[in-house]
């Protein structure tokens, strides 16, 4: 018999859907922070799914910041990300 509960710290058992959906338990949403509505990217590998939510951006200018960068210096590196030509302007 399986246990549906809590498997092991902040981890959890769940069953994939006949459709082959997913339904993270409840504590798991909340352990994540995850909400309706919010954007996760998902990233599989062999076996596995990895569910990461992406901060809205009002939910990331609250986060600690850990760099400085100029306006100039993000413009910069947007258009280099971006393959853009920097001599267009």
């Amino acid at each position: 018999m399986v246990n549906w509960g809590r498997h092991s710290r902040n981890q959890f058992l769940g069953r994939v859907g006949a459709k082959g959906e997913l339904f993270p338990p409840k504590r798991v949403r909340e352990v994540a922070g995850i909400k309706p509505g919010d954007l996760v990217l998902y990233r599989a590998s062999k076996g596995r799914i990895e569910v990461i939510k992406i901060p809205s951006l009002r939910e990331a200018f609250k986060q600690e910041k850990f760099a400085r960068i100029s306006f100039e210096e993000l413009e910069k590196l947007t258009k280099e990300v971006l393959g853009l030509n920097l001599d267009e302007g």
